[in-house]
This record gives C-alpha cells, structure tokens and sequence, in this order.
C-alpha cells in the first residue's frame, strides 16, 4: 500500500519551494476519502469512467505535453487548465489525483507542462529558483534584460495556447475556462488570467501572488479565489494579501481564504504534512467556488441567447 508519509520524508531533503508538490497528494486524500464514503451507500452511484489522455500542443516552436482528463459522454463542459509548480512534471501523479476527482464533478481537466516552452528542467537548479525569486519580488525591475522575466513572458503565451487548445476541444464550452495554479504556477495563473485576450472566467490561486512588475499592468481579472497559509516561509503570505488589496483596489470580484497556523500547501511549522481540517477546508472552498462562477456561466450565457433570440 503506498504510503504519503514515506513520500513526503522521501522528498524532505529537496528545496522547501518543491516539497507542495509531494503535500498534494496528501492534501487531496479527503477527496478520495469522500469518494470512498460514498461507494458506501446504501445505493451508491456509479462513478464515471474518467479518462487520461496524453497529448501535445505547439507553443511558439516547442512542443507542449499534456494530460487531458474527462468523463465519457456527451455534452460541452468547462475546462481548468492546471499549472505546475517548480517541481515542474516531475511528480505529476499528486495532480493526477486532484484532476480526476474535478474531472467526476463535470470539468475537463489539462495538466501542461509549461516548462516545455523554455526547456526548464524539473526540480529546477537552485541558480535559476534564486533567480525567479529575484525577479518575482520586484528585484530586477531595473535591469532590461533579465532571462526569469523572459522566460516568464514565455511561459504567459503558453498558458495563452493551452485555452485556445482547450476551446478546440469537442467537449469543451470555450465560454467556461478556469486557471488553477499552484506555488510558482500560481504567479502565472494569475499573470495569465489578466491578460484580456485569453478570456479567462475563473482563477484559482494557491500559495502564489502576482510577479511585482506586473501590478501597474492589473486592469480587469476573473472571479479569483486567493489561498495561502498565514505562516508560509516558502511564498509569503504578504504576496497573498498584495494580490488581494490590488483586486479590491481595482474593484475586480475576489474570494480569499488566510488559514493561520499552516505554512505552504497548509504544513504546520514543524510538521511534514498538511494539516488535513484545513486541507479538506481549502478544497470544499475551491470546490464550492468553481461551481459559482464556472459552471453557473452556460446558465447566464444560455439566457442571453435566448433573450438574444427573443429580440429578433
């Protein structure tokens, strides 16, 4: 039987900025605990099938990877495009879990690997990690060219060309796209999701911020629900509450959930696992905020087709 502990002390000797990564697939186990719970009654439900699929896309010159999760059947349904953290691919079996269980709630879910645009390693060298942290925190702002910045604007027209591959789908509602990004992928979902032309709905946001450089650029943004523990040494949780007064500052729709005594991914100081009431708090938090404002969308949008209709 695997066992999360061992996994997590396996990958305690990694840089701090990796280990979320190996807390995700502990952070996810309520979710799978529910399911369990719920084969358990007295007429349970079938699950649906949920199928894994491998493919690519091309961004710029580079190829893409991909894994596409969905149920079979019929129907459009909404998308979430899952960006990594700085592990990169490297343990992608903790978001596996995550994307099938949204994937039973009626989501089609694509997990890229964004570090294939600029040919980043996974579990990136501790020179260029330095690197980005530099740059994220404002600390280059003087400098023209700087190679995070680069390859950060890189990585924002990846997350552009992953929607449009997502929109292409057959089973996809283009009107219903939602970014979820963890640590470092949750700086460029939230980079991602300001710029107009991707026509983002919704935005989930975990342990991230936004990149200093970017906040003067900050004019509109979708629905976006902000989750940081209050004592993360990792990504601080001053970039949360940054990215928070900015939206409340420029009057754009925000949720935000600050859980004290947990550090990144929800770890308690000293501890090596996410304190599980306040995990299971977080997902029931995201669960509930993207049936508001991604699946209620094809209601509103059906409604101004027909009102559409009705005037001509």
């Amino acid at each position: 039987m695997f066992s999360a502990k061992l996994f997590v002390r396996t990958l305690d000797r990694r840089p701090p900025f990796g280990r979320w990564l190996a807390s995700l697939l502990i952070l996810c186990t309520p979710l799978v605990l529910a399911g369990s719970i719920g084969a358990q009654d007295p007429a349970p439900k079938k699950q649906p099938l949920i199928t894994e699929t491998p493919d690519t896309f091309l961004s710029g010159k580079a190829e893409i990877r991909v894994l596409r999760f969905e149920q079979q059947g019929d129907g459009k349904r909404p998308v979430l495009v899952f960006l990594h953290g700085c592990e990169g691919w490297s343990n992608r079996d903790a978001y596996r879990t995550i994307a099938k269980s949204l994937a039973r709630q009626g989501y089609v879910v694509i997990l890229i690997c964004y570090f294939d645009r600029t040919g980043t390693p996974d579990n990136v060298p501790a020179a260029q990690r330095a690197a980005f942290i530099r740059w994220l925190q404002g600390a280059a702002a003087g400098e023209k060219e700087n190679v995070a910045r680069k390859r950060f604007e890189q990585w924002i027209e990846t997350v552009g060309d992953a929607v449009a591959y997502a929109r292409q789908l057959p089973n996809v509602d283009g009107q219903r796209v939602g970014l979820v990004g963890f640590s470092l992928g949750g700086y460029l979902a939230v980079s991602a999701a300001m710029q107009k032309q991707f026509e983002i709905t919704t935005l989930v946001e975990l342990f991230g911020g936004l990149p200093e450089e970017l906040r003067k650029n900050v004019k509109t943004m979708p629905a976006t629900l902000i989750l940081h523990g209050e004592q993360d040494n990792v990504v601080p949780v001053k970039e949360g509450y940054a990215l928070l007064g900015l939206l409340i500052e420029k009057k754009q729709p925000v949720e935000f959930e600050f859980y004290p005594g947990v550090g990144h991914c929800f770890i308690r100081p000293g501890q090596n696992e996410p304190d599980m009431w306040v995990a299971w708090s977080a997902l029931n938090r995201a669960t509930a905020f993207l049936g508001k404002h991604l699946k209620a969308v094809a209601g509103k949008a059906a409604e101004r087709s027909v009102a559409s209709e009705g005037g001509k």
